[in-house]
């Protein structure tokens, strides 16, 4: 049997935003287009489609301090 956990940061990104953050981390200046209807593996998701339930656990790291972190 499959089973899976939903677990969840501290703060919400746009996948397009997230992207962006980790690309210029890394020393990529490279722009970031999103299209609201381009389709991800045959699938165009909604604004929060890939946001985690309310009920998952919520990590107390963020975005930054992780990019910190060695």
């Amino acid at each position: 049997m499959f089973r899976s956990l939903e677990i969840a940061g501290p703060e919400e990104y746009r996948l397009d935003d997230l992207t962006a953050t980790l690309l210029a981390a890394s020393g990529d200046q490279r722009d970031v287009i999103s299209d609201v209807h381009s389709p991800f593996f045959s699938a165009v998701f909604e604004e929060r489609t890939l946001l985690p339930a309310t009920t998952a656990p919520r990590g107390h790291v963020t975005l930054a301090q992780w990019l910190l972190q060695d």
